[in-house]
């Protein structure tokens, strides 16, 4: 797979990102490569492929990523990219956050799925 290509400037997003209701946040249509985002999903375990870790709570029923469980090399490489330097730069610039820091481990940052019945 390429390296992955952030395809947007965030400033022009910035003022958008802060106002939003009814918290900041930001929807971006074509941020990445199609073609990317196929491999990255042809790659995604399905519930029974790896031994994730189950959370169900009030708050949360949902399957997280366990660092010790292999991934295949598109969803992989598509993390590490996503805890890179100029991803975590665009993060800032969007949000206005300094110092952004990756999750090495993908615990909270890494793949997690919802199944039926989930939330």
């Amino acid at each position: 797979m390429p390296p992955l290509q952030l395809r947007l400037d965030p400033a022009g997003f910035h003022d958008a990102y802060v106002t939003a209701r009814p918290f900041p946040h930001a929807v971006f249509d074509g941020l990445f490569a199609d073609e990317a985002l196929d491999a990255v999903l042809a790659d995604f375990p399905q519930p029974q492929a790896i031994n994730w870790v189950s959370f169900d709570s009030a708050t949360e029923k949902k399957l997280g990523y366990s660092y010790k469980e292999p991934l295949g090399e598109a969803l992989r490489s598509f993390m590490f990219e996503m805890s890179s330097a100029p991803v975590l730069e665009f993060l800032e610039r969007l949000t206005g956050i300094e110092g952004l820091i990756p999750d090495p481990y993908f615990g909270g940052a890494g793949p997690h799925q919802i199944v039926r019945g989930g939330f």
